[in-house]
């Protein structure tokens, strides 16, 4: 396979994955969450990573609601924990662990990423 055959293939893919993934606004489900706040991991398989770990922004009275949430459903999570007193971490139902952090986009610990 040629370079200018494995361009198409990654372009026809990256199509597939942008009719898959990425929705217009006016289709999206409505969320709590304010947003990623970073991305933790990535990993050789392109849509894999696409479905893997990110750390989702909330604010504090969600984050409590969500730990109450898990608690009843028997879900155990860690956190705050690691020194982080803001996240907490669980898996989900493929063992992936996500994070959720009551904090704002771009803010870590408190102090602002830029």
């Amino acid at each position: 396979m040629t370079t200018v055959d494995r361009a198409a293939e990654f372009a026809a893919r990256r199509e597939q994955w942008h009719q898959k993934y990425l929705k217009p606004a006016a289709e999206r489900p409505q969320s709590t969450a304010r947003g990623v706040h970073h991305v933790a991991l990535i990993c050789s398989d392109v849509e894999q990573t696409i479905q893997f770990y990110i750390a989702i922004s909330t604010d504090p009275e969600n984050l409590e609601r969500i730990k109450r949430r898990l608690e009843a459903k028997g879900i155990q999570y860690l956190g705050p924990d690691r020194g982080v007193t803001t996240s907490i971490y669980f898996k989900d139902p493929d063992g992936i662990q996500i994070e959720l952090i009551a904090e704002p986009l771009r803010i870590m610990d408190g102090r602002s990423l830029g």
